[in-house]
């Protein structure tokens, strides 16, 4: 029998925005890495909504009343120390997400404002000891490679398997799917899977329409040599159920 050498909790998508209640799904996977206390934590992108400088939302105006960057930043540092402070030993690495590279894309706009908008810094990542990843780099800890998410299709899994060449866990498009196939001369087997988000499910931009969205991350198990078990955990109403307890 193998042993479990350390694990890893992916926590994609959540999209902190100060003006909506906090996500049921979020309060859970919270509760879940406090009880597990993981060795590693990754946010796998879009851990802040970044609605106050949305590119999207740039000429209207009544949708971005009232948000406001700094107050995104003093959420996100709420959290960031929650989960420090609940898993003092785990090291803590931080994807850039496409909404987070919104920062840099607003600076391009408004130059005026380089040195006061800068997530890295207003987040104060360095001095927590976070290792940050720009957008679309892959970070690989044993033998499973984490991104934000490249694609957009409908069988975002399968081509992202296809590109990548390896194993790898990912979030984006907040539902979860998993393709594996034999790939090379070596007819390995390798994995790619998309984990759900921790946000809300219906948002404003969606009027209502139906969506593949669901709740979950990512949860890794690894083994001394780099091998792994990997495991997408759905959150059903706050709550996370895994090894036979409900967290």
């Amino acid at each position: 029998m193998r042993s479990i050498d350390y694990t890893l909790a992916f926590l994609a998508d959540v999209h902190l925005d100060p003006s909506l209640p906090p996500c049921p799904a979020w309060e859970g996977a919270k509760k879940f890495v406090k009880a597990m206390q993981p060795d590693w934590i990754i946010l796998g992108g879009d851990f802040m909504n970044m609605g106050a400088l949305s590119h999207w939302d740039l000429q209207k105006r009544g949708l971005i009343e009232g948000k406001r960057y700094w107050n995104e930043i003093e959420l996100a540092q709420k959290e960031l120390d929650y989960l420090q402070k609940h898993c003092k030993k785990a090291r803590f690495v931080y994807l850039e997400g496409n909404h987070e590279h919104w920062a840099k894309q607003y600076l391009e706009r408004n130059p005026e404002m380089l040195g006061f908008i800068d997530v890295v810094k207003n987040l104060c990542l360095r001095e927590r000891g976070f290792e940050w990843v720009e957008i679309n780099r892959v970070y690989r800890v044993g033998k499973m490679n984490f991104l934000h998410g490249w694609y957009v299709n409908k069988y975002h899994a399968n081509k992202t398997l296809q590109v990548m060449g390896d194993n790898c866990m990912y979030g984006h498009m907040h539902d979860h799917q998993a393709t594996i196939m034999r790939l090379r001369a070596s007819q390995e087997q390798y994995i790619a899977i998309a984990v759900g988000c921790l946000c809300d499910l219906n948002p404003h931009y969606q009027r209502n329409k139906p969506n593949r969205w669901v709740h979950g991350f990512g949860w890794v198990e690894y083994y001394g040599d780099g091998e792994f078990q990997a495991h997408h955990l759905f959150v059903n109403n706050g709550k996370v159920a895994f090894g036979g307890k409900v967290y």
